[in-house]
């Protein structure tokens, strides 16, 4: 899917007390991040209804292959939300969802904006807890 970051404001003075004490703010956000991923990742697996009449038989493919993976970087952590279908993308990304499964099918942009907050709270809770 496309490349999606979600910027948390407002955590920089956390974020400075705790290196003064040399604390590792990449550990500490780690597995909130972690757990954010997931619930997208479980978002995007969600099925909506068939549309009425239809005849096509889902096989549930594009569910299953719906992965999360850490990555990490001088710096800079986070989490890999992607599906290896090849018809993924025209299913359930923004930019490339076709036409007959817009309003449908949840988009990789739409379950991170429901995320969200959830995975912003988490990890501010998560710098809180380690002051």
């Amino acid at each position: 899917m496309i490349d999606m970051k979600l910027h948390i404001e407002g955590i920089d003075d956390a974020v400075k007390e705790l290196q003064s004490r040399g604390a590792n703010i990449l550990a500490i956000t780690e597995k909130p991040i972690g757990r954010g991923a997931f619930r997208v990742e479980a978002a995007l697996k969600r099925y909506p209804s068939p549309p009425q009449n239809s005849r096509y038989r889902r096989t549930g493919t594009l569910g299953r292959r719906w992965t999360t993976r850490p990555y990490r970087q001088p710096g800079l952590v986070g989490r890999e939300v992607g599906n290896n279908t090849w018809y993924g993308p025209f299913v359930q990304s923004k930019q490339m969802q076709s036409h007959v499964h817009r309003g449908r099918w949840m988009t990789d942009e739409q379950a991170l904006e429901q995320q969200a907050s959830n995975i912003i709270d988490d990890v501010r809770n998560a710098l809180r807890a380690a002051l």
